[in-house]
């Protein structure tokens, strides 16, 4: 009997349940310790590097000119790859499905459904650096899967960072930096606008498009995968599709769990 293929529902957040994000867990010891963003960084690096498509810089760091049609400006989507939840769980359901089917041997299916995550995570590390040069070929099946969920992704934040820039110069607001792809703003600070107006000099802004968002007496609830604390002066949140728009002051009084950010209503501003 054909053994089950063990499966995550890509669009439902599994990546940072029970109050631990995946994403911030770390294997190893000491200065041994690694994350899986990091781990990303690291095959990226080690199969790209000797075709000469990498560029070791903070600003400019990473994967370019890998000829697929969906990258942009000559640098890979694939950039996003460590901190797109969708994009790894679309890999690792593939890695089982063929560890299933008998073509990734010597494996057992990553499971993360078991309390053991550190296992689980060093056996994908271990799976990613075997097979890394399968997953990251050109012509390999999985690459345009991954491709496209992280060029979703990136539009539907680039749709967020749109709106808020627009709102911002109708406010009369024209001193006003987007960051760009792979500047040290955008990878290290989660800053994705800076802005000033009157006394205000360099306000930053992080911006995030949500899925949905629950309303108490108190409190506005976001649902969003991968949030985290960063430290802006600003979160903004958009929903394209119901064309809504909210914007509030960075506190120590915001809560973050799971794929929720809870904000009191105090924190909200008018922009």
């Amino acid at each position: 009997m054909r053994e089950n293929v063990v499966t995550y529902n890509c669009r439902s957040g599994f990546f940072a349940t029970n109050k631990k994000r995946l994403f911030d867990f770390e294997v190893g010891r000491g200065r041994d310790k690694i994350t899986l963003p990091n781990h990303i960084l690291k095959i990226l690096k080690s199969v790209y590097d000797p075709r000469g498509k990498w560029v070791n810089t903070i600003e400019k760091g990473g994967v370019y000119n890998t000829g697929h049609k969906l990258d942009n400006e000559n640098r890979s989507l694939l950039n996003y790859l460590n901190t797109n939840y969708i994009a790894i769980c679309i890999l690792v359901n593939w890695i089982n499905n063929k560890i299933v089917n008998g073509d990734i041997k010597n494996f057992t299916q990553v499971d993360f459904y078991l309390s053991s995550w550190s296992n689980e995570l060093q056996k994908l590390f271990k799976i990613l650096d075997e097979y890394k040069d399968r997953i990251f070929h050109p012509h390999s099946d999985i690459l345009p899967e991954l491709l496209k969920a992280m060029d979703r992704t990136s539009k539907i934040g680039d749709d967020a960072e749109k709106e808020t820039i627009k709102r911002l110069m109708n406010k009369g607001i024209t001193d006003v930096k987007q960051a760009k792809f792979g500047e040290k703003d955008d990878m290290l600070k989660g800053i994705d606008i800076r802005f000033s107006y009157g006394k205000h000099k360099n306000q930053t802004i992080q911006t995030k498009a949500y899925t949905r968002m629950e309303e108490t007496d108190t409190h506005n609830i976001f649902y969003i995968n991968g949030i985290k604390p960063y430290k802006v002066d600003y979160f903004s949140f958009y929903n394209k599709k119901e064309n809504k728009f909210y914007m509030f002051s960075n506190s120590n009084s915001i809560e973050f769990d799971k794929n929720i950010i809870k904000i009191p209503k105090n924190l909200k501003r008018d922009i």
